[in-house]
């Protein structure tokens, strides 16, 4: 049991670290757009 959670909580940890990289290149294109 304790591992199927550790399973679960370690694949949302995944996904947050997925979007958060998403949403730092974006942020990134972003600036770069600004600054032309």
């Amino acid at each position: 049991v304790q591992l199927a959670e550790h399973e679960t909580e370690l694949l949302e940890i995944n996904a947050n670290s997925e979007k958060l990289h998403q949403t730092y290149n974006e942020l990134l294109e972003f600036k770069i757009v600004l600054q032309k």
